[in-house]
C-alpha cells in the first residue's frame, strides 16, 4: 500500500524572534545598527533582508559567518558590505537570532516575528503505485518545511525535492511496507472482544494489498473478524479469490447492470480489446455522455456558466444507469451494488455477484458546501 502524508511542525501563533549580529571588536562594528525587512515571515520564507547601518558585514575578514532566527541557524548570502539575505529556518521559535563574525562581539539585535505558517495540503500524485525508486511528483499547496512519508509503514522517502511551495518530488525508499501484521495486530486487539458482526473494510492503493495477510492470519476463523471491500479494477480483484462470499459494495462491475449502454459497451471492448470493461472504463464513458447531452441541451453552446446551468440537475444513461448531477453541490448520483464475491473457474478474479442493487435515493450523502 502506497499512501503520501505530508508533516509540518506547528509553531507558536507568533515568535517574536531577535536576529542578532555578533560583529568584530572595531569602532565601526561596534557603532553598527540593523533594520529587517520584511518585519515578519514564515518558515522557510526566503528572502528576508538584513541592513546593516554603519556595519560593514564583511569586514573585518572573514565578515559575518552565521545567522540565526529563532534560536535556530538560518541559511543565509552576504550581497554587500551592509546587506544579508536570510531564510527563516523551519525549526524557528520563540528566542534570539544572531548574525555572528569569527571570534564573536558585541550584538546587535533586531525586532522579527515568526508567524503560524498554513497547514500543507496534498491535491494529487502520480504515479499511484510503483517500486522502490519510483518518483512521486506531489501537486497541493504549502510545501515549506515539510517532510515526507512514502507507504503502509510510513517509510520515509528516499530523497526529496521541495520543487515549489506547490510541488514535492519524493522517491519511494527500499523496504516500503509489504507486511500488514502490525497493522493488522492493532485492528485485532481493537475488535477481538467486540460483540456481534465484525467488519474491517479494506480500501488500499498500489501493488500490495493486505488481502493474503488478512487470509494468513484466519482472523474470521479465530476471532470472527470479517473481510469488506468495494469494487476494483479486475486485476485487483485477482485477491478477492481467496474471499469466497466476501461481501461489499461497489459502483460498477461489467456483469451486474443491465440496460442498454452497458450492454453494448460490454460488447465493443470485448470486440476490440478481448476483455471486459472495468470501472474507470464505465466511469470515462459516463464522463462523455454527460458531456454530449449538456450539449445537446445547449444546441451546441460550449459556454463553461451554461454549461453548468445546463448540467445541474441534469439526468442522463450510463452504462451503471441513470446518473444524475445534484444541483446543489454538482455530486453524480447513481445506483449502488451489494455484492458477494464467487470463485468462478471461468475467471481470473472473485466475481462479484450481485445481492442487492441500493437506489441512489436510499442513500442519504449529505450536502456539505455552503453554496
Amino acid at each position: 500500500m502506497s499512501t503520501v502524508r505530508t508533516c509540518l511542525r506547528t509553531l507558536p501563533a507568533f515568535a517574536l524572534v531577535l536576529v542578532q549580529l555578533m560583529l568584530a571588536p572595531t569602532a565601526n562594528a561596534l557603532s553598527g545598527t540593523i533594520t529587517v525587512n520584511p518585519t515578519l515571515g514564515l518558515p522557510g520564507q526566503a528572502g528576508i533582508l538584513i541592513t546593516g547601518n554603519g556595519a560593514n558585514f564583511q569586514s573585518p575578514s572573514p565578515g559575518v559567518t552565521s545567522v540565526t532566527i529563532g534560536g535556530e541557524p538560518a541559511a543565509f548570502t552576504i550581497l554587500s558590505p551592509n546587506l544579508i539575505s536570510a531564510t527563516v529556518p523551519c525549526d524557528a521559535t520563540l528566542g534570539l537570532g544572531n548574525v555572528v563574525v569569527q571570534d564573536s562581539g558585541p550584538s546587535i539585535q533586531a525586532a522579527f516575528m515568526v508567524n503560524t505558517p498554513p497547514a500543507p495540503a496534498v491535491s494529487g500524485f502520480v504515479p499511484t503505485t510503483g517500486p522502490s525508486g519510483t518518483v512521486l511528483k506531489i501537486a497541493g499547496a504549502n510545501f515549506t518545511c515539510v517532510s515526507v512519508t512514502v507507504g503502509a509503514g510510513d517509510t520515509p522517502a528516499s530523497s526529496l525535492d521541495v520543487v515549489s511551495s506547490t510541488e514535492i518530488r519524493a522517491t519511494v525508499a527500499a523496504g516500503t511496507t509489504t507486511d500488514f501484521t502490525a497493522a493488522f495486530q492493532r485492528l485485532i486487539d481493537a475488535m477481538k472482544d467486540q460483540r456481534g458482526r465484525k467488519f474491517v473494510w479494506v480500501i488500499w492503493a498500489g501493488g500490495n494489498s493486505p488481502f493474503s495477510k488478512f487470509a494468513e492470519l484466519e482472523l474470521q476463523k479465530r476471532y470472527g473478524i470479517e473481510m469488506a471491500t468495494g469494487g476494483n479494477i479486475l486485476p485487483a480483484m485477482v485477491a478477492y479469490k481467496q474471499y469466497p462470499g466476501m461481501e461489499g459494495a461497489l459502483y460498477y462491475y461489467f456483469g451486474i447492470p443491465k440496460n442498454p449502454v452497458n450492454e453494448w459497451l460490454v460488447a465493443n471492448h470485448y470486440k476490440q480489446y478481448k476483455s471486459p470493461p472495468d470501472f474507470f472504463t464505465a466511469g470515462g464513458m459516463s464522463a462523455a455522455i454527460a458531456v454530449v447531452e449538456a450539449l445537446k441541451k445547449t444546441n451546441g453552446d460550449t459556454n463553461t456558466e451554461k454549461l453548468i446551468k445546463t448540467m445541474e440537475g441534469m439526468s442522463f444513461q450510463t452504462p451503471k444507469g441513470t446518473m444524475t448531477f445534484r444541483k446543489e453541490d454538482h455530486q453524480a448520483m447513481q445506483d449502488m451494488y451489494h455484492f458477494k464475491i464467487k470463485v468462478d473457474p471461468a475467471f481470473a478474479w472473485g466475481v462479484p455477484e450481485l445481492v442487492r442493487e441500493i437506489k441512489a435515493s436510499e442513500m442519504d450523502v449529505p450536502i456539505l458546501n455552503k453554496r
